[in-house]
Parts: C-alpha cells; structure tokens; sequence
C-alpha cells in the first residue's frame, strides 16, 4: 500500500510539473516551439506572452488575457502589425494597427487605433546599406479627411541608432528634440557572445531596432528581448542629456545546454523564457 501511495504521489507530482510548463501553453494553437532562440513565451510575475509561428516566421503574440498583436505578410514579405483585445463584451476599444510603406531606403510607418481609426502617428525610418535602421523621425499626427490625410500634430523626436559593424547588435540609441537638435537621453547596449533569445526569429532586420525603441521607456525585461536578436544584452547605460547623469541597468541569465537564455532578472523583474 505504502509502495502505491509513493507511486501515485510521484505521478501526480510528474503530471503537475508537466502542466505548470505546457498546460498554461497550449491554448489556441500557442505551444512550444522546440527551437532555440525561437521562444514560445516570455513569463513574468505578472504578464505572459505567447508567440506562434510559421517555421521561423512570426505570426502572433497573445496575452494572457487574449489581446493578440498579429505579424501581417504579403507572401514573405512584411506589411504590418495589427492589435486586437480580449474577446470580451465589455471592451469597446483596442483594435490597432502599425503599417510600412518602403520607399527606397526609407520606411514610413502609419500607426493609429480605436477609438480614433482616422488618426495615424507616422514615422520615418532611414535604413543603411544593410537594411538596419538609422535614423527614426516623428512626422507627426494626421487624420484622413475627404481631401486625403491632414496633419493635425507635430513630431516631437528623432532617434539615432548605431549598429556594431561585426555582430549588427544596437551599440547606441540617442534621442534628439526635432525643435532644437537637443540631446535628450543616450542608451548604449552591452551584449555577451551567447546568442540571442530571439536570434532565430525571422523578421527584417530594421524592425527590432524600430520595436525596441517604440517601447523604450518602459524598463521591463521583455521589450529588451528584440535587442537579443543577435547575442545577449547584459548591460544598458542611460545618460541624461542635459544633466550627463546615468543609470546602468545590468540583465543576469541562466542558460541551457546549448547557451541560449531561459531566464533574466534585472533587479526589479525576472522573466522566464521558454522555448
């Protein structure tokens, strides 16, 4: 009887161990990817995200309480995102959409939603010769009227990106005041040589740089994932451009047998990457 209770015990505690990291995965088509630095959620205390794929391809994100950002392609090529929340009758507003249009070297990006579809913030993004952004502009707001678009709101900034020429890691961020040219802040990026946590995810090469940057202020551990689309971040300095005053934020990981991450702590948050 003793020998059943152990054996019982022991396959309660396996099948509750399996589903603590697979159960909470596997809805709606989102499960594990089974590839290295291709993840298949980014877990915190308080937020998961689920990400899908076609092969290497982005398709989907999805919160936990189901508000999905969808990757729009034309054949292979990339066209846009688009937001929509929860299912849940309550919740009046939340589509969204993010779209680029390449016009030689550069990228304007129109960006709106609920309630005001009409609306767009655009930007610019200048690309170098290998297709990395370097230069981000704010155009400002427009809305479409029965003229055509309107601009209704100036750009506020502009940011320069610079690139390590070897690894094409961001080495460099600095943001600019489109009034005056002023220095806002600085942000310089540290990466070990383990690669990346999302080094296997197929995206153009311009659009991390651009999505880490429309997230820039917020300090959590998932927006600095699209930095790791080559090695690993593990430090970031923030200068004051005014003051000269700096905060350096330092990203500890463990890693797998094959050195990729599968989880950071910053300090203020740890985040669980699975694959």
């Amino acid at each position: 009887m003793k020998r059943f209770i152990r054996t019982l015990v022991s396959t309660t505690l396996i099948a509750a161990a399996f589903c603590l990291f697979s159960c909470d995965n596997d809805s709606e088509g989102f499960g594990f990817t089974g590839k290295d630095g291709l993840p298949s959620a980014f877990k915190t205390d308080n937020r998961t995200i689920y990400l899908s794929y076609s092969g290497n391809q982005l398709l989907k994100m999805m919160e936990k309480d189901g508000s999905t950002t969808s990757f729009n392609y034309e054949g292979n090529e990339f066209q846009g995102v688009s937001f929509a929340p929860p299912a849940d009758p309550n919740i009046a507003d939340g589509h969204g959409f993010v779209d680029f249009e390449k016009e030689g070297n550069k990228i304007i990006v129109k960006q709106g939603g609920e309630p005001s579809m009409d609306v767009s913030y655009n930007q610019e993004i200048e690309l170098d010769e290998n297709g990395l952004p370097i230069k981000i502009t704010d155009l400002g707001a427009f809305q479409m009227t029965g003229e055509g678009y309107k601009k209704i709101g100036d750009g506020r900034n502009y940011s320069i990106l610079t690139f390590d020429p070897s690894t094409k890691n961001l080495a460099k961020l600095e943001i600019f005041s489109l009034e005056d040219s002023k220095l806002i802040t600085t942000h310089t990026f540290t990466y070990n040589n383990q690669p990346g946590s999302m080094s296997q995810v197929e995206l153009p090469s311009w659009f991390f740089g651009f999505w880490f940057q429309k997230s820039l202020y917020s300090t959590g551990t998932y927006p600095r994932q699209y930095l790791s689309h080559q090695n690993t971040l593990t430090e970031e300095t923030i200068t004051d451009g005014e003051t000269g005053n700096t905060q350096t934020i330092h990203y500890k990981y463990a890693y797998n047998k094959q050195s990729y991450p599968v989880s950071v702590d910053n300090g203020n948050e740890s985040m669980e990457i699975k694959y």
